[in-house]
């Protein structure tokens, strides 16, 4: 048996481990998410892509104290997850979430699921017990000058009485609703932005996970997507190589905690050139500070690697990468 100060310990630990992912850059959402618990409840929130390009917003308030109210936070994020990626719909994962939990757990439960589109805009939201999710509008107007404004909460949180953003961004919304020692509490705020194209942009988001069994079907997605706007065959050949070199380097040497992580990657028709962006919170690295590989050498003095991002190199236009809150951000261009 372990004494009260190290299961105290303990539970510190598993709740920190709750803490929500870090959002990736985007030109089109800004999230921010805070919690916090107390001794009496348990309280998380969580986000993740689903393959299909929503982004999945959930908030959770559990009750119970100590260590095992911690680990059962730890089991429902899993399994919320696990049922998101099984239903893609908001209502019949909250159910089955629900129905695999204990009585007592479920009792005490306050849980919000939120998806949202921000291709459309559009969002769907499932709740259960003390919680909120959906989007704010101001008075008398039918949407937010900068966007949609969704709140999602779980506990005795309330929601902004006006919808207008905070220059310090949605952060300070998240910080102000838990001021006042309200505890037990998560939740989310996340803006959506109208779209700003530049003249002719033609998009799509994919995610994958950091698993190499992810990237042909990516690959597929890259073909598929140059063949339905017509683009010329050799660009979108060396194109489709970059990006298999690009994302087995991310998904063998990027992540070093062995978990689980999403790899969002961006296409972008814009006029006379394509675009694709990948993010990833692994760790940093920029493959414009790679040594050019020695071609003069035969292939026994040869070192191993760098013919990959050498090959990057010449098939691509223009490379160009950038460290931002915790995300690593690649950019290739191919001109049409």
């Amino acid at each position: 048996m372990i004494g009260t100060r190290q299961a105290n310990r303990l539970r510190t630990i598993v709740l920190a481990a709750l803490q929500p992912p870090k959002f990736p850059p985007r030109r089109d959402v800004e999230l921010a998410a805070q919690s916090r618990s107390t001794a009496e409840i348990a309280a998380f929130s969580d986000h993740f892509w689903l393959e299909d390009g929503r982004l999945a917003v959930v908030a959770v308030c559990l009750s119970g104290a100590g260590l095992p109210a911690a680990l059962q936070a730890g089991s429902l994020r899993l399994l919320v997850r696990a049922a998101l990626t099984e239903f893609r719909d908001a209502g019949q994962a909250l159910a089955a979430a629900r129905a695999c939990l204990p009585a007592p757990a479920e009792s005490g439960l306050s849980l919000a699921v939120l998806l949202a589109d921000p291709a459309s805009g559009r969002q769907q939201s499932a709740t259960t017990g003390e919680c909120f999710a959906g989007e704010i509008l101001p008075a008398g107007k039918a949407r937010p000058e900068a966007g949609k404004l969704i709140w999602v909460a779980a506990g005795k949180i309330e929601r902004p009485t006006t919808p207008i953003m905070p220059v310090e961004g949605p952060p300070a919304l998240t910080a102000a609703a838990l001021r006042g020692g309200r505890g037990g509490a998560a939740l989310i705020a996340l803006l959506l932005k109208r779209k700003q194209p530049e003249d002719g942009d033609d998009a799509r988001s994919m995610i994958m996970a950091n698993d190499l069994a992810e990237v042909p079907r990516l690959l597929d997605e890259l073909e598929g997507f140059c063949t339905a706007r017509g683009l010329p065959a050799p660009s979108a050949s060396g194109l489709n190589v970059a990006l298999d070199e690009a994302l087995s380097n991310i998904v063998l040497y990027g992540f070093r905690d062995g978990g689980q992580h999403q790899i969002c990657v961006d296409m972008r028709v814009l006029p006379e050139r394509l675009v694709l962006e990948i993010r990833d919170d692994g760790v940093a690295f920029d493959p414009l500070q790679a040594r050019e590989p020695d071609l003069t050498l035969d292939l026994d003095h040869r070192p191993i690697g760098g013919l990959g991002l050498h090959f990057m190199r010449s098939v691509l236009d223009d490379i160009a990468y950038r460290r931002a809150d915790g995300w690593n951000i690649l950019t290739m261009t191919k001109r049409l």
